[in-house]
This record gives structure tokens, C-alpha cells and sequence, in this order.
């Protein structure tokens, strides 16, 4: 929960895209550190209270090492404390699809047939050579 929404501010809507953001940033750090924020906590209230405060933060170094930077940074923006500071879901989206294609490409292996723009007669042609070749031998 963000903390504009347990602080509760009267004459004010706490909740907002900004607030969204707030928790797409959560599932962020759970799905880069594998585990829940704020894991260590007993007791919800705890958490509310240290996050109303803004005196508690997820824990930024359980998050794999193997996460790109870029996203590391998307995740501390989502769950800034100031909701002026982070970013708009459009952004999210240009930034998330950014990471994706700097991300290193698969490559097929060799091995494993390309049967893509191929059509039925080139399949059975393919089928119909390799049977002849293994029947040579």
C-alpha cells in the first residue's frame, strides 16, 4: 500500500495511478527477489506504520544479481515515497519494453528444425530425402 493512502490525508483522494505505481513496484521487487517485502515483518501494522512514516523500504539487495540495472532503477522509481516522482504506466511500459530489447537474443539451435514459411510439400519432400539417405546406408 503506498504510503499517501495509510497516511490518509483529509480533503485529499490518496488514491490514484500514482498509488498503482506504487504497488506495481512491489510486485516488481517480488518477482526480482523472489520473495514478499517487508518478509520480515510479524505483523501488518508494523509495516503500515514504518511505510506511513516513509521509515521503511523494501530491501534493494535481495533482488537477484542477475537483474538488469534498468530495471532495478524502474522498481526504485515505482516505490518512491514522493508519488510526484514516479513514474506514469506509459513510461513504465517504454521503459519495460526498452529492457526487453536490450536483453540478450536466444538463438535457435542449429539442430532443432526451422519449419517456419515452409510449406506441406517442402515438409514432405524434407521427410522424403532424409528417408532416402538413411536407406543408402
Amino acid at each position: 500500500m503506498a504510503p499517501e493512502i495509510i497516511q490518509m490525508k483529509k480533503g485529499s483522494n490518496p488514491y490514484s495511478n500514482m498509488s498503482d505505481v506504487y504497488a506495481y513496484g512491489n510486485v516488481l521487487y517480488e518477482l526480482t527477489s523472489r520473495t514478499l517485502p517487508y518478509a520480515d515483518f510479524e505483523q501488518d501494522y508494523q509495516i503500515m506504520y514504518k511505510v506511513g512514516c516513509e521509515k521503511l523500504t523494501v530491501d534493494l539487495t535481495k533482488i537477484r544479481s542477475d537483474t538488469p540495472e534498468s530495471l532495478k532503477k524502474l522498481l526504485k522509481d515505482c516505490i518512491d515515497y514522493e508519488r510526484d516522482k514516479r513514474p506514469e504506466f506509459k513510461k513504465i511500459l517504454a521503459d519495460l519494453d526498452a529492457i526487453i530489447q536490450s536483453l540478450p537474443r536466444i538463438h535457435r539451435s542449429m539442430s532443432e528444425p526451422i519449419l517456419i514459411n515452409l510449406t506441406e510439400d517442402d515438409i514432405i519432400l524434407s521427410i522424403f530425402h532424409s528417408r532416402g539417405s538413411n536407406a543408402e546406408d
